[in-house]
């Protein structure tokens, strides 16, 4: 899939065709959350701001949503009040320190509404907390920027000195193994770790869960032992199964920022019913704090998604994103 900063028209109404759901890492908002007013103004520090100091994404203004599901494109911004400048502008005054890395895409609606535009913006995670127009520092919490703590300030801070680490799973379409006149009963992945930070990680552990009703057909004995493991928030309890990856540089280079390697060597099959599922990362590495983050997804006879994403934090709080393990 391409880069946010690269969409066009076309993949924003892939995402309303798609049924795209919000997540911790990307955010859908009406043309009108652009004006020229200082609430507005002072919204937008909140948001691009709370991204950085998270795990970074994405601001798509333009889309419709409803239920944190993305409806439709609206009538979208005139390009004369409301330009990408003006909108630069506004994210580096009301910003401290100034942003690094924010790109900002002007997307022409020419099929839908010619001659008015949407606006993408692509945040990157910070390794300086972000302070927005109040003097607050803010994250991502349950699809809103939320007031951090302090140590979650210094964690961000920390992330300039020792290595911060990120797992994305990612997915293969030509290994979905979509056999002709046969439901998708498998999908291969890989688990790939970034580095957002300048302090390269000679070191890595990963961790993998994947919900104990699926089976892990093949993974070329690279990851380890499955352990069962349960999670539990309130009287949710989901059972998951557990494998371990192990990553050092004396295997292929130490882990730089913006290049980021794969975990397992070869890609992991799972036999996937159709049916909603859980799986689970987390990763460490010598003198950074540990990342994880839950993600469901979704199969059915023809197809399947990812459906949402979110952290251990969210998930104590709202413990029924989290599928029912009949």
């Amino acid at each position: 899939m391409k880069p946010p900063s690269d969409w066009d028209e076309s993949d924003l109404l892939a995402l309303v065709r798609g049924e795209q759901t919000e997540m911790s890492e990307l955010e859908f908002k009406g043309s009108e959350a652009l004006a020229k007013g200082d609430y507005a103004k002072n919204q937008i520090s909140k948001d691009v701001s709370s991204f950085g100091n998270s795990a970074g994404g994405t601001l798509v203004y333009g889309i419709v949503e409803h239920g944190y599901v993305a409806k439709s494109l609206d009538a979208g911004s005139d390009p004369a009040v409301i330009s990408r400048e003006w909108l630069d502008q506004v994210i580096h005054s009301r910003i401290h320190p100034r942003p690094a890395g924010v790109l900002i895409k002007q997307v022409n609606l020419t099929q839908t509404s010619p001659g008015r535009v949407a606006y993408v913006i692509e945040i990157p995670p910070t390794t300086r907390a972000l302070q927005a127009y109040d003097k607050k520092f803010y994250k991502r919490f349950n699809f809103e920027a939320v007031p951090m703590e302090v140590y979650e300030i210094d964690d961000v801070n920390r992330r300039g000195i020792s290595p911060d680490l990120r797992v994305r799973i990612q997915y293969a379409p030509d290994l979905r193994r979509m056999i002709e006149g046969q439901p998708p009963r498998f999908i291969s992945f890989s688990l790939t770790v970034s580095n957002d930070s300048e302090h390269a990680a000679m070191y890595a552990i990963v961790d993998f869960f994947v919900d104990q009703r699926l089976r892990l057909v093949e993974d070329n004995g690279k990851l380890g032992t499955n352990v069962a493991q349960a999670f539990q928030s309130g009287s949710r309890m989901l059972f998951m199964n557990h494998y371990r990856a192990f990553w050092g540089a004396h295997l292929a280079f130490p882990l730089f920022k913006g290049a980021p390697l794969t975990a397992n060597a070869t890609p992991i099959v799972l036999e996937v019913p159709p049916g909603r599922y859980s799986m689970r990362w987390e990763v460490r590495a010598p003198s950074m704090v540990a990342r994880s983050r839950f993600a469901v997804f979704e199969a059915t006879d023809r197809s399947w998604n990812i459906v949402d994403e979110f952290t251990d934090e969210e998930f104590e709080a709202e413990p029924n994103r989290l599928p029912e393990q009949n």
